[in-house]
């Protein structure tokens, strides 16, 4: 159970699908119970043992945030992501957005980026692999320069996109529909903010996004990004939403040998002095959204999560990812 006095804190849920409402699950099971949610539409009915879970229920913006919440997460589809995000830092609250954290990536953005009072307060963008054990790891090897210099990793998100909540129709789902902020640059980004957050800022990049027409939707379901950091580190990712199985995959090639990641077989495996260490290990994915929760309200801590600057930086990039494409050509940044 959490501390009695974050119990009192009201939280609003702005948005309650798929994970606005594992984030109340996980409030509710780690103790908290003044949930609170903002839903935009009533017409899909909310399971009773979710209504449980929640103290007040509201359906227009002016009620929700007359309650003064000291929390918000925001849920939503990204198009609408920008509209709260202000409404939160207007009313001086703690914010935690799901990525990507815009639809796009506006310069004008960095004047109220201004007026979030950091000093006290914590904004996380929902990247939430920096909670997991194994990148956290990896950060630390890269760090502690066990394996040497890293100079090149190979990255790959892909599942087929009528897989994902086999119980929605997938084209009604944001994540392909290109005026919602869909497409799988944005919705898959985590790839991008993994080796951001692994091997620093971008020097140059290029991209190539497609429409392969695989399934009926309105933007990109295949990418293939190229990075260069800073440092000289190369990345190459793929993302896609047209894999038969799910594929999650890291490889980073040192000076001194190999690191492979396999996210969903668990597998973490590293080559060096000329043979294999292969590990097995059991992690439950939902600790990371857990781990991500309670150090957004205060409880533990954790200085790898991504704020309002790294979530604005992965915007950045990936505006800068969409210009590449389109004209065809690598982007030199400043």
């Amino acid at each position: 159970m959490i501390k009695n006095n974050i119990l009192n804190q009201p939280i609003l849920i702005i948005g309650l699908g798929s994970i606005g409402k594992r984030h109340l699950r996980n409030l509710y099971n780690i103790g908290h119970r003044n949930v609170n949610v903002l839903r935009l539409s009533n017409k899909n009915s909310l399971e009773l043992n979710y209504k449980k879970m929640i103290k007040r229920i509201f359906f227009n913006d002016k009620d929700a945030f007359n309650l003064a919440p000291k929390y918000i997460i925001i849920c939503l589809p990204t198009s609408m992501h920008r509209k709260y995000v202000i409404k939160g830092i207007n009313i001086d609250a703690q914010i935690f957005c799901e990525i990507p954290l815009f639809h796009n990536y506006l310069t004008n953005d960095l004047g109220f980026i201004k007026k979030y009072n950091f000093k006290n307060k914590i904004f996380i963008t929902g990247f939430n692999f920096r909670f997991h054990p194994i990148i956290i790891k990896i950060k630390k090897i890269i760090k502690d320069n066990k394996m040497g210099t890293p100079m090149f990793s190979k990255l790959h998100f892909g599942e087929k996109i009528d897989n994902i909540h086999t119980w929605e129709d997938f084209k009604s789902r944001y994540e392909v529909r290109k005026e919602l902020g869909g497409g799988v640059t944005r919705t898959s980004s985590h790839e991008i903010d993994m080796v951001y957050f692994l091997f620093g800022k971008i020097k140059t990049l290029y991209c190539e996004q497609k429409n392969l027409k695989i399934k009926d939707i309105n933007c990109e379901d295949f990418a293939h990004i190229n990075f260069t950091h800073s440092n000289g580190v190369n990345s190459s990712i793929i993302l896609d939403f047209i894999s038969d199985i799910y594929t999650r995959k890291m490889e980073i090639f040192f000076t001194k040998g190999i690191i492979e990641w396999d996210f969903k077989n668990s597998y973490f495996n590293i080559y060096k002095n000329n043979k294999w260490k292969r590990n097995k290990y059991k992690f439950d994915f939902n600790l990371t959204y857990i781990n991500a929760l309670k150090c957004f309200l205060g409880l533990n801590k954790n200085k790898y999560y991504s704020d309002l600057n790294d979530g604005m930086y992965v915007q950045k990039i990936i505006s800068k990812l969409d210009y590449s494409s389109k004209k065809g050509i690598k982007i030199k940044l400043r």
